[in-house]
């Protein structure tokens, strides 16, 4: 199983976020093909070169404050670097908690990056894989991500993409129908507590992502509603998020964040 591989990686710390109730609405053949595809994706040296070059140029297309490291330039797979890009942002120039505000919104702002511009997604957002770019506040974060990457299928990623459009742009049909095609009707009342009223300041705490995640799978289960398995790599994706930004600690405007990073409609059928 996933929890499995997980635990024989150096992400193995990831393993207990997915949660046994999971097992109650994935099919086990769905479970373990994800972990399949994990593992070859991982090995795939010509599928990671193309998805990072292609990410690193979406990314300049974007204007974001985040460079994703070239390739062939890759720090060794699980290495800590000896400056974090939290260790950088709390230095030097005394307004650590600026610099971690900068560092936040940019994070959030490429997780949504990756969910609504392509089709693979880099899983690792982990604050090992990131460094700061000079001590400037407005410095660009440098991005090196382990070999994790997930490339999601249409209509799985366009109902995720309803959820988030459909959620921040106050367009509750939208939101619902991106709930309904993908078996969480049931759940809007969780997915709306845990997104809360105040999307202006958010923190993120990594025990909240994972209760919520629970009781989304309890909800199903209650339900005898069967879940995509693309739902894994999107839980070890924002497992990842919500560990990065737990440790900088600072709110986040993730309704602003959201607004820069994603393209409106017409400009995403383009990108994609």
């Amino acid at each position: 199983m996933l929890t499995q591989i997980l635990r024989n990686t150096e992400w193995r710390e990831f393993g207990d976020f997915v949660s046994p109730a999971i097992l109650k609405v994935m099919p086990a053949a769905g479970a373990w093909q994800v972990a399949r595809t994990l593992r070859r994706n991982r090995q795939d040296r010509p599928l990671r070169q193309t998805a990072t070059e292609q990410r690193r140029a979406s990314l300049q297309a974007a204007h974001l404050d985040v460079q994703l490291a070239p390739f062939f330039a890759r720090s060794p797979e699980g290495a800590l670097r000896s400056t974090g890009a939290h260790e950088s942002a709390r230095s030097g120039d005394g307004t650590p908690q600026r610099a971690s505000a900068e560092q936040a919104r940019s994070l959030v702002e490429l997780y949504f990056h990756q969910l609504f511009v392509g089709d693979v997604t880099l899983l690792d957002l982990r604050p090992r894989a990131f460094e700061a770019a000079g001590r400037s506040l407005q410095g660009t974060l440098v991005w090196h991500p382990a070999a994790w990457l997930w490339a999601w299928d249409k209509p799985f990623i366009g109902s995720l993409r309803r959820i988030y459009r459909g959620f921040y742009d106050g367009d509750d049909p939208t939101f619902r129908r991106g709930l309904s095609e993908l078996s969480l009707l049931p759940a809007e009342p969780i997915f709306r507590q845990h997104f809360g009223e105040n999307q202006t300041e958010v923190t993120f705490r990594t025990k909240d992502f994972v209760s919520t995640f629970h009781q989304v799978f309890l909800c199903c289960r209650a339900h005898n509603l069967r879940l995509a398995p693309s739902f894994l790599p999107l839980g070890l994706y924002l497992a990842t998020l919500y560990e990065h930004l737990e440790l900088l600690g600072v709110p986040v405007d993730v309704r602003a964040a959201f607004a820069r990073a994603v393209p409106d409609a017409d400009s995403e059928r383009v990108w994609n």
